[in-house]
């Protein structure tokens, strides 16, 4: 037997899980509505959807998992890509940004973690901190 619609049940559990996303969407990821926010949603859908996928055993290879996140990249293209990243990096205090996050700067805690990053990657971080800082105050 079909369940009745229950439009005061139905709302309230949309509303629910809107609350919900809202409430990850800012303030755990930290993404705001600047940029290209539709854009970002669907490649971050896109890529969690290929990773249940991926945990489901639905790719008949590891190669096909990967060419479905290249294509969900290629799709949305490099600066969504790149927005979501510099979101997340502005939620975290390493980058700051105006009225757009494309053209955002790195903050001190950030030019602080890039040099641990290029330290842990590289072993070194004079060649950055001599970009970054070429007085080295």
């Amino acid at each position: 037997m079909k369940e009745e619609f229950d439009y005061g049940k139905d709302q309230k559990n949309f509303e629910e899980q809107n609350e919900k996303f809202e409430r990850i969407w800012h303030d755990k990821i930290g993404m705001c509505g600047c940029g290209n926010p539709e854009k970002v949603k669907e490649l971050v859908l896109s890529l969690m959807e290929t990773q249940i996928k991926q945990s489901n055993d639905e790719f008949s290879d590891y190669s096909e998992f990967k060419k479905s996140r290249t294509d969900a990249v290629e799709k949305y293209g490099i600066d969504v890509v790149l927005e979501f990243v510099f979101h997340v990096l502005d939620h975290n205090d390493l980058w700051a940004h105006g009225g757009y996050v494309g053209n955002g700067w790195i903050t001190e805690e950030g030019k602080d973690f890039v040099k641990g990053l290029k330290q842990n990657i590289t072993g070194s971080t004079t060649e950055f901190m001599d970009f970054i800082d070429p007085d080295n105050n």
